[in-house]
């Protein structure tokens, strides 16, 4: 559809379909820019397919002369992941979903959140997805040893530093898995329970720092010392008492990056 730059797509008697069917070619229509017109030969949506359009910004048209007039007013989506930012937007906190496989992810997220929760976790598991396409497509290739590459750990910090809550960033995590497979590499992330509940940093409990936030600190502390061990908490999530005996070395040379090594309890 892409390289024959097909910029429409109507599916007649789309109320017959079912409820998966319209979530896969919604998130067709997403990727490849394509405008999707579902046409439903009945008085009104039914309530299962109705709920897959849930936050995907559709309008629903009555008769052929405002599906004519809607082609001009209404211009064509942008693929993904363009459309990913408007799908967080709303900080509305996704349902928890713990399942560790990448191979099947999607299948058993639609099985157990139904329509609605689906088209919210997708959403924000596709933006996690592209943007690990678009990094791995535009960086040296990491290695073997992907997940334990400073620079794919820095990459993963860069993609849940601004989550909303915990299950936005463990749905970004398992959308970067699946981008990282289809390049042919294998990320590993902590168990998801460990994610929504045990870890911090970034992305976890971790406040996302604004400019203002900055300024504030520059304002309120005069020792610049001080001021950066503020920062530091407040970006990383980790304890103060944690952060005193950081060596000088887990500071990047450019002062932009801070590797702390973390050691995980020892099962018993």
């Amino acid at each position: 559809m892409v390289t024959s730059q097909t910029g429409e797509l109507v599916v007649l008697r789309a109320d017959r379909l079912r409820a998966g069917v319209w979530a896969r070619l919604l998130e067709l229509g997403r990727e490849t820019g394509t405008r999707l017109l579902l046409v439903c030969h009945a008085p009104q949506i039914p309530a299962q397919l109705a709920a897959v359009l849930a936050g995907t910004g559709h309008q629903v048209l009555t008769g052929v002369p405002p599906v004519l007039d809607s082609r001009s007013a209404y211009p064509h989506p942008r693929p993904w992941p363009d459309a990913a930012a408007g799908a967080e937007a709303d900080a509305e906190d996704l349902p928890r979903f713990l399942h560790p496989h990448i191979r099947n992810y999607r299948t058993k997220a639609f099985d157990q959140l139904g329509p609605a929760g689906f088209a919210r976790t997708d959403a924000v598991y596709r933006h996690g997805r592209e943007t690990a396409c678009h990094w791995l497509s535009t960086h040296p290739a990491p290695g073997p040893a992907a997940a334990s590459d400073q620079s794919v750990q820095l990459f993963l910090a860069w993609l849940v530093h601004d989550s909303p809550s915990r299950t936005h960033t463990l749905a970004r995590l398992r959308g970067a898995q699946a981008g990282f497979r289809l390049h042919g590499f294998e990320l590993d992330i902590p168990p998801s329970q460990w994610v929504l509940d045990v870890l911090s940093g970034p992305g976890l409990d971790a406040p996302l720092v604004t400019t203002q936030t900055a300024g504030r600190i520059r304002a309120g502390v005069a020792h610049p010392v001080i001021a950066a061990g503020i920062a530091t908490v407040l970006v990383t999530g980790v304890e103060p008492l944690a952060l005193a005996s950081m060596p000088w070395e887990a500071l990047s040379p450019q002062n932009d990056a801070l590797r702390l090594t973390w050691h995980p309890p020892t099962a018993h």
